[in-house]
């Protein structure tokens, strides 16, 4: 389970940064890294959010999944 709030910084609309790290830099770090990816915490600005969007794509091809409500996890 992985923070997923941002695609880019031009989502903050000329806010201070914030301490998330941008979604594509978290895919490549974790793109040789066995294991299931699964992304959480989206701020409602992020393109992965819209079905058909090139973030959406690039996700989907990373082979990471995006949470949904209700799933649950044992750890």
């Amino acid at each position: 389970l992985v923070d997923a709030t941002f695609w880019s910084s031009a989502e903050l609309g000329g806010r201070p940064p914030v301490a998330h790290p941008l979604l594509p830099d978290t895919l490549a770090r974790f793109a040789h890294i066995p294991g299931q990816l699964v992304l959480t915490h989206l701020n409602h600005t992020n393109p992965v959010l819209r079905p058909g969007s090139a973030a959406r794509a690039a996700v989907n091809a990373a082979g990471a999944q995006i949470a949904a409500a209700g799933w649950t996890f044992a750890l």
